[in-house]
């Protein structure tokens, strides 16, 4: 049972990292164009479109902006398709975008009485797996290697199942799952400036070649038996506070090379207090991933204890006739 589970998980993620070659997808919207229909960063399952009629929600190549929208299908012309995401105030053809031709649409969102089919969260987690691409095939690798290790180990005429058999996968899966939680819990902020020649510019803007210090203040509240960590991109943290509501932080941002945006960001993790505050600092220096797996593991442990002390893994899970007096975990005398 253990190695079903592991590589059910292994196949998931390879699901996750990969796109499956297949007339039936899976995709997300990384923008605000569709709520509340589909929330921003939700997944859906996209079908083969077959006769596209009004209302329904299509995806389609743009070549104007050299990706594929999601957008719903609010009329035809001459000209081609009228679209429209639910929650702009006017087409894509109004505001500028050619009309959408019969060739340009991939599929269709997968709908249930009218409402799509999403998947909440699935685009931060399917970026969270990309940009930890690596590492999650690794921890899929020791998954798959230490379920072909338990399943060699067990005798292949056994016809009941052991204890072992069920708990050992739901603590691998509780293992997995409290990382994922924590990874994809963490808490982003992007803050945009705009790079200009010379010290002439107003608010959020940055002198070409000129390195700036900036405050920084970010709403992420305090919750009971967590340590909050921060992570930046495009910046380094110089000085951090934290109080019950906020963490007020002054960052470093290096002088930027060439004029226009400029993007950084601020993610802040949280960790199960299962370890002094410094210590889980440590590990997050080293990587999110390092700490997620660390505090959980700890977090774990006094059960994985308890079990291995006074349950026997070997034991049947359902006592046999001639040893119905026996309990979960006793051994025959």
């Amino acid at each position: 049972m253990l190695r079903r589970i592991v590589i059910i998980i292994a196949v998931f993620v390879a699901i996750l990292v990969t796109t499956p070659a297949s007339p039936v997808q899976v995709s997300y919207v990384y923008s605000d164009s569709m709520e509340p229909t589909i929330g921003q960063n939700d997944g859906y399952i996209v079908v083969p479109e077959g006769t596209i009629e009004q209302r329904d929600i299509v995806v389609f190549w743009s070549s104007e902006r050299e990706e594929h929208v999601t957008h719903r299908v609010v009329g035809r012309s001459d000209a081609g398709l009228l679209t429209q995401g639910d929650n702009n105030d006017v087409t894509d053809q109004a505001a500028g975008y050619q009309h959408v031709q019969r060739e340009d649409v991939v599929g269709a969102v997968l709908t249930v009485n009218g409402d799509p089919v999403t998947i909440p969260a699935l685009g931060t987690l399917i970026s969270l797996v990309t940009t930890h691409r690596l590492t999650v095939l690794g921890v899929a690798g020791l998954l798959i290697a230490g379920g072909l290790l338990f399943g060699s180990s067990a005798r292949p005429d056994r016809s009941f199942v052991r204890v072992n058999d069920v708990l050992l996968p739901l603590f691998a899966m509780a293992i997995f799952g409290g990382i994922v939680v924590l990874l994809v819990g963490a808490i982003s902020h992007d803050l945009t400036y705009v790079a200009v020649d010379g010290t002439v510019g107003g608010q959020n803007t940055l002198s070409i070649g000129e390195n700036t210090t900036e405050s920084v203040l970010i709403a992420v509240p305090s919750t009971p038996f967590t340590h909050r960590m921060v992570s930046t991109d495009g910046m380094t943290i110089q000085n951090q506070t934290a109080n019950a509501s906020s963490i007020s932080a002054e960052v470093f941002i290096p002088g930027p090379t060439e004029r226009g945006a400029h993007t950084t960001s601020i993610t802040v993790y949280r960790y199960p207090a299962v370890l002094p505050e410094r210590t889980i600092q440590t590990l997050h220096s080293v990587h999110p991933v390092v700490a997620s797996f660390t505090t959980v593991g700890v977090l774990f442990m006094p059960f994985f204890i308890l079990y291995a002390l006074f349950l026997d893994g070997q034991q049947p899970l359902r006592s046999s006739r001639s040893r119905r007096r026996s309990h979960l975990g006793g051994r025959d005398r």
